[in-house]
């Protein structure tokens, strides 16, 4: 019940978290052209805002709302760029369950903030997302241009038409800064998405020597490798209906352990989420021993001690979430799935009584897979320096109905981040 409760309050803590404002540094360009720094309320939008929060000092209270007719650009620190562009868009659909057919020209004008997603010498990339996601870019013409992509039934209504002809709005760009045979074929089948479309104007820029942004999802660093070092603090205790071991008292230890693994960013609107992929190793023994009652007064009662070695690989799974996210600094809270994977070398009960001494090998037959359930949190330092804090709250390799066998283990570490 204790652990059902830390798992509740910690999904609580999480709604709780992003449910709460989320000012971080940047900065605003008013329409009169005049630059404010300070803090600005990141909501990692789906659709793009027409409005902002805005504060100069972060533990200020108040707020200055800007609209679109108040600022002509706005930056989040670390994040995303958006700036005010007065755009024609299409506004047929594209989901499948919206579609007729072939309708007339639906496209209107509007006054927008468009995210920049790159900046170059040849093209600049925008993207605009309302019902549908908008892809504009931007030559030395300085209008903006929608790359448009169409989806309708034919006049029959049965088949499906996909017009692509944002393939052929690149490809023009393609044929006058001169590029090879590979690129033009790329961008003949590049989907009408971010991640694409992006990669395919930033080389275009690189062909006449410049980019001069990307957004985070053109920036490497989505996985982040790391490797870590640390002492293990740990426990074991007995209890059920097994005589022998239940009432011993373990003493408890410290041992090292060594851990490897990447961390996985989300897409840019969960960017305050990561998956862990980990694995961990640690080797460590418990001892314990007691007396036990005589039924005969004049017969000591026998010693018992019980000895085990346990070396463990643990790979897991973890969710984290990123309760700070800035950009040099996190710190985060989340938890992990594992699979330990034990060997006992050494398994020995050791009973000293008055007529002898007898010693049990393999005395438990053990888990050699059992798994855990850990509660990982830590801070990241330059994205590079990892302080981490990991407590096991389930997991026991005890094979048997009458007797538990829990471990505690709590780790401090400290890990390197390769990008």
């Amino acid at each position: 019940m204790k652990h059902l409760y830390c798992l509740i309050s910690l999904a609580l803590l999480f709604c709780q978290l992003n449910a709460q404002k989320n000012y971080k540094q940047g900065l605003v360009v008013l329409s009169k052209g005049d630059t404010l720094h300070g803090w600005i309320d990141y909501r990692n939008w789906k659709v793009n805002p027409e409005s902002i929060r805005f504060k100069k000092d972060s533990l200020s209270e108040g707020f200055q709302k800007f609209t679109l007719e108040d600022i002509t650009m706005f930056q989040i620190t670390g994040f995303d760029m958006y700036i005010k562009a007065i755009v024609k868009k299409d506004m047929s659909p594209v989901e499948l369950s919206a579609l007729t057919s072939l309708p007339p020209d639906s496209t209107i004008t509007d006054t927008v903030f468009l995210r920049t997603i790159v900046t170059g010498k040849v093209l600049n990339l925008y993207e605009l997302v309302d019902f549908k996601a908008h892809y504009y870019i931007q030559d030395n013409s300085k209008e903006y241009i929608e790359l448009i992509y169409k989806r309708y039934f034919n006049e029959s209504g049965i088949g499906l038409i996909t017009s692509n002809l944002y393939r052929n709005q690149l490809d023009k760009y393609a044929t006058d800064q001169k590029a090879d045979e590979k690129m033009v074929r790329k961008i003949g089948r590049i989907a009408y998405s971010e991640q694409e479309i992006a990669l395919v104007v930033t080389a275009l820029n690189k062909i006449s020597g410049g980019v001069a942004y990307t957004s985070d999802y053109n920036k490497k660093g989505y996985v982040s490798f790391f490797v870590g070092a640390g002492a293990m603090y740990t426990h074991l205790k007995f209890s059920g209906e097994n005589y022998t071991l239940s009432g011993m008292d373990f003493k408890s230890k410290i041992v090292p352990v060594i851990t490897a693994g990447m961390d996985v960013f989300a897409l840019r609107n969960l960017r305050d989420l990561a998956l862990r992929v980990q694995v961990s190793y640690s080797s460590t023994e418990y001892k314990a021993s007691k007396t036990t009652t005589s039924a005969f007064p004049t017969i000591p009662g026998d010693t018992l001690e019980y000895d085990t070695k346990q070396n463990n690989f643990t790979p897991s799974i973890g969710l984290f979430y990123n309760i700070i996210r800035k950009e040099n600094f996190r710190y985060y809270l989340g938890a992990q799935l594992g699979l330990t994977i034990s060997s006992y070398p050494t398994n020995r009960l050791t009973r000293f009584a008055y007529n002898g001494k007898s010693v049990t090998d393999n005395y438990l037959d053990y888990e050699k897979h059992w798994i855990i359930v850990n509660i990982q949190t830590g801070t990241v330092i330059n994205n590079k320096l990892e302080i981490g804090l990991t407590g096991n709250i389930a997991g026991s390799f005890v094979n048997y109905s009458y007797i538990l066998g829990k471990p505690s283990m709590y780790t401090l570490w400290v890990g390197y981040h390769f990008k």
